[in-house]
């Protein structure tokens, strides 16, 4: 499922950049709306197809009913890390529509390897928060990291937009 919103991220990479070319920021920023809007909606069908369907997801890897029980119970997870996934990953899409590729590695390295993985180790093999929590807890560190990562990209994406258009330009021409 993941992709969907990878797909849509590359699309917009070239849509961004296309209009930037052209000399129309606004339309620039209208593309990169839509395309988390189309992501987000993607995003709610994939997560309302992975509730429903978790039991069967599971079967089609595995018959043991104790791992068939316990990877339906990490789909809810799954399917709530569909919107940040979604999020990030177009958002690292317009990042580079608008030739910002720098701030994407430094966002992606805070929010997986300084956050995310951290936390998920935590949360999953000891008991410094709360009593570990196994595969549950390194799918909520993988939320986290995922969480952030959309999180500091719409800012990274708004700061951008925020610029006065001809800088804007300047940059996307280099």
């Amino acid at each position: 499922m993941f992709v969907i919103p990878l797909s849509i991220g590359v699309a917009t990479t070239i849509r961004v950049g296309h209009r930037l070319g052209e000399g129309s920021v606004e339309q620039a920023c209208v593309s990169a709306w839509a395309a988390q809007g189309v992501g987000i909606s993607m995003a709610a069908v994939t997560a309302i197809f992975t509730v429903t369907f978790r039991h069967e997801i599971a079967l089609l890897y595995n018959d043991n009913p104790e791992v068939v029980t316990l990877a339906a119970q990490l789909m809810f997870l799954a399917a709530i890390y569909q919107f940040s996934d979604s999020i990030q990953v177009i958002g690292s899409g317009i990042l580079r529509g608008y030739k910002d590729t720098r701030s994407i590695f430094f966002i992606t390295f805070i929010a997986y390897w300084l956050l995310g993985l951290p936390t998920g180790y935590i949360l999953g093999l000891t008991n410094w928060v709360v009593a570990p929590l196994g595969p549950a807890g390194f799918w909520c560190g993988f939320i986290i990291g995922l969480t952030s990562a959309a999180i500091m990209m719409l800012w990274r994406i708004r700061r951008l937009q925020q610029l006065p258009a001809q800088v804007i330009l300047t940059r996307a021409a280099r």
